[in-house]
């Protein structure tokens, strides 16, 4: 097998992708991961770093391209680290994740490729690819002429890459940022600068509700306390965008990649935005959890209801439950109780007043990390001396968490508690390939994949599995 070496220039047939969205070719066995290359493509690659069983490449020139190459329709999709599928069109782009996600069940997880098929179910496609997230990050930075500038992160990296208008994002963004980089001029603010650590304003980060009529605006700043000039100019600018009804500052002094700081003070408006998901209203602050594509959260949702089917005498656990949006989903379908745990103290403010709104008193939440849940000989929520969440046995566990999937000790207490069902939510398909081999090996067995295209034009997908127990563990 030969060796590519850097700065060869090597032709590459690409027939796969990467988890990061490079396309992956062979140079006499040797695999080449290749940026901006799509599944069908020939091309010439330059190679950019040789590794012990892998080498990374560009694209010097397209020799053959793919059937399903397309167009990007970004100018600076192949320079942002968010939309690496823009090339490949959207048919393609689902029919590879949805391999994606058995192929990683299979070669993680050890599931049989049979039994995989057996149980999966088509991935449910976003009726329109782009313009569809309702929520976005812009750092702030500045171009060679220190003026101010925001876009998004280069991968692997803290340069930024301008971006006035990210088409999965709303139309209404440009103008925002717009406003924001006016008020910066005016009252002479400047970006903050991560060599430094000085400046003031660090990201701009913007919600909005399903339809796109209200949004949320929270200015992240390096500072304790809001400049005054700054905050009096962007009153005027906001009140000028109708749709904008909440802003505020959020105060980050730190000097780390955390984006928002502890606190968070509204300026203008009231400081939370209301949406309507599968019939029912959710307060979104600026730092609650919520999922980024309406349409598809809405699908999702549904999904996960449909695995549960509880049952009127049963207490379903919601771990991981940010604002409690599938918790009441599904405490609105039956009369037993839900009982979310997340960390966040604010987002289990917000799943509380959510719970308030919609009138349902079947669903409880508290703040605390869902890994130290445990089932105890309790008929209501009890915390142990030594930092455990003690609940009542669960007839059914819903488990939503974040990229690096579920610790050792919470699965061990979920094997534990033996829920009848477990509904697994994911975004990283080798994490939850990870875990659900884990519990596979202790009495469960696979019943449902249901995987979402969540997020068009990227790698990443969304997927719920339905674990139905087969065997009391001991």
């Amino acid at each position: 097998m030969t060796q590519p070496k850097k700065n060869d220039i090597v032709t590459v047939d690409i027939s796969d992708f990467s988890r990061d969205g490079e396309g992956i070719g062979h140079v006499d066995a040797f695999p080449v991961f290749v940026k901006n290359a799509v599944i069908g493509d020939k091309v010439l690659a330059h190679i950019t770093a040789v590794k012990k069983n892998l080498a990374y490449a560009y694209v010097e020139e397209i020799l053959k391209p793919s059937p399903d190459r397309v167009e990007s329709a970004c100018p600076v999709s192949d320079k942002c680290g968010g939309c690496t599928l823009q090339n490949l069109d959207y048919p393609a782009q689902i029919a590879w994740k949805e391999r994606f996600v058995l192929e990683t069940l299979r070669r993680i997880g050890h599931f049989e490729k049979e039994a995989l098929l057996a149980v999966s179910e088509p991935i449910v496609p976003v009726s329109d690819p782009f313009r569809y997230r309702n929520k976005a990050q812009f750092p702030a930075g500045k171009d060679a002429s220190g003026l101010p500038v925001f876009g998004f992160y280069a991968p692997h990296s803290h340069r930024i890459v301008p971006v006035s208008d990210c088409i999965i994002g709303d139309a209404v963004n440009k103008r925002i940022l717009a406003a924001v980089k006016d008020a910066m001029t005016i009252s002479g603010v400047e970006a903050y600068d991560e060599e430094t650590g000085t400046g003031y304003v660090r990201h701009v980060i913007i919600r909005q509700n399903g339809t796109g009529s209200k949004i949320l605006v929270c200015i992240v700043v390096n500072a304790e306390e809001p400049l005054s000039r700054f905050r009096d100019v962007l009153i005027t600018q906001f009140a000028e965008i109708d749709k904008i009804v909440s802003a505020s500052f959020n105060y980050q002094t730190a000097r780390s990649n955390v984006i928002l700081g502890s606190r968070t003070e509204c300026f203008y408006g009231k400081d939370y935005i209301e949406d309507t998901l599968s019939g029912l209203t959710f307060r979104i602050t600026a730092g609650a959890f919520y999922q980024v594509n309406h349409e598809m959260a809405e699908h999702l949702y549904q999904t996960v209801l449909s695995c549960l089917s509880p049952e009127d005498h049963e207490t379903v656990w919601d771990l991981y439950c940010g604002t409690g949006t599938i918790a009441l989903t599904v405490a609105r379908s039956f009369a037993g109780r839900v009982i979310g745990v997340e960390i966040s103290p604010e987002a289990i403010r917000c799943a509380k007043e959510n719970a308030k709104i919609n009138g349902i008193s079947n669903a409880s939440f508290t703040d605390g990390d869902a890994s130290r849940v445990r089932a105890g000989n309790v008929t209501e929520l009890r915390l142990t001396e030594e930092g455990d969440i003690l609940l009542p046995s669960p007839d059914a566990v819903i488990a939503d968490p974040p990229r690096k999937g579920l610790d050792e000790a919470l699965i061990h207490a979920i094997l534990q508690a033996h829920p009848d069902r477990i509904v697994y939510v994911s975004c990283d398909p080798a994490t939850l390939a990870r875990d659900l081999s884990r519990l596979c090996e202790n009495g469960y067995a696979l019943a449902r994949i249901c995987p979402h295209d969540m997020f068009p034009m990227s790698v990443h997908c969304e997927v719920a599995v339905l674990l139905r127990r087969i065997e009391k563990v001991h």
